[in-house]
């Protein structure tokens, strides 16, 4: 494993790295900073999203060349094909099996597809990398805010929507869009104002949600403020080597951290199961 330079590590920012540094340091460490090269155990919901945003993109990408909406049973042949692929890489089921998650994942794709990709017009192809200089002007540094927009697109009653898709156990809460940080990331980086999420639960009999709303100039702002923070707290972690893991945030797991053995090696303790 070899230590990446600080300027690696700070000067190019997305909100899943965010995100990960707010959660716990010590995870930022091992997956960004020293990441090792082995093969963690895959759990079937990574290869279950996966395959959702595989039969979407398809589904998008050609209503944007055609639009045309492919109907429900090409959709959920995408969705089909992709999981065949996505699930060989599974090796914890946790209680299921690739058949139930195929039923579920073809049935929740049938109704993303009724409900929701039926009135998305793409702006442009799915999967767009979109990115923004920030100057961080508290130690006159640089840096850059980039990721991967699910879509852009036009819905009934709104225009340049910035869209997420989500697979969830559980519909989304109602104030996921003002909480969370992809919703301020994405429009500040665009320079669009409406954000929406589409969830499709993973459940049984799934189900379908469409969560949008108005992100306006001051979330982005204070998004920005912090985002400029837990910057500045990495590169003093990197200066300092404290790297302090979070142990009592709700994810700090042996089922949700894949880096709970090099967390309990390097700083002692038991990560809870």
């Amino acid at each position: 494993m070899v230590e990446k330079e600080l300027g690696e590590v700070i000067s190019r920012m997305s909100p899943s790295r965010i995100d990960v540094a707010q959660r716990c340091l010590a995870l930022f460490k091992y997956r960004y900073v020293v990441p090792d090269d082995l093969k963690h155990p895959s759990g079937w919901k990574r290869a279950f999203g996966a395959a959702m945003d595989t039969a979407a993109n398809g589904v998008y990408t050609s209503k944007f060349e055609s639009h045309v909406t492919p109907d429900a049973e090409d959709a959920a042949a995408q969705f089909a094909a992709a999981w065949d692929a996505e699930s060989e890489t599974v090796e914890d089921w946790s209680g299921t099996s690739k058949s139930d998650k195929l039923d579920s994942g073809v049935q929740g794709v049938k109704q993303w597809r009724e409900n929701i990709a039926l009135y998305c017009q793409p702006k442009q192809l799915p999967q767009l990398h979109v990115q923004k200089d920030v100057i961080d002007e508290k130690d006159n540094t640089t840096w850059t805010l980039h990721g991967y927009v699910d879509l852009v697109c036009d819905m009934p009653g709104h225009q340049d929507v910035v869209t997420d898709l989500k697979t969830s156990g559980r519909k989304y809460s109602g104030s996921a869009i003002q909480v969370n940080t992809q919703p301020a990331a994405y429009t500040y980086i665009t320079g669009t104002s409406t954000f929406s999420y589409h969830v499709v639960t993973s459940t049984k009999v799934p189900k379908v949600q469409v969560l949008t709303a108005g992100v306006d100039a001051s979330t982005k702002s204070l998004f920005i403020k912090r985002a400029e923070m837990i910057r500045r707290q990495i590169r003093n972690a990197y200066m300092t080597g404290d790297w302090l893991p979070n142990r009592q945030h709700m994810l700090c797991s042996k089922t949700y951290c894949e880096q709970w053995h090099r967390c309990q090696g390097e700083f002692g303790g038991e990560v809870k199961p």
